[in-house]
């Protein structure tokens, strides 16, 4: 007998933003996140050839590598 997954053994699917959302939520200009795909600094997922989706967790492990920590300031 087939052991099918139900809605509640079902992994939840990963949330999804466009470009556009993510960079309203940054509060930045969607150029600077395309910039920043292109460099491999920010993890994409291109579906087709012109549609991007930044994964929730992507956007998070971004801003995590983004934020200042402080420190003796350099001159």
């Amino acid at each position: 007998m087939l052991n099918l997954p139900t809605p509640s053994t079902t992994p939840a699917l990963p949330t999804y933003y466009t470009v556009e959302e993510a960079a309203e939520h940054l509060k930045v200009h969607k150029t600077m996140l395309y910039r920043e795909i292109r460099a491999g600094r920010l993890i994409a997922l291109q579906i087709g050839t012109k549609i991007l989706r930044i994964a929730h967790q992507d956007l998070i492990a971004y801003i995590g590598d983004q934020t200042f920590k402080g420190g003796p300031e350099e001159r």
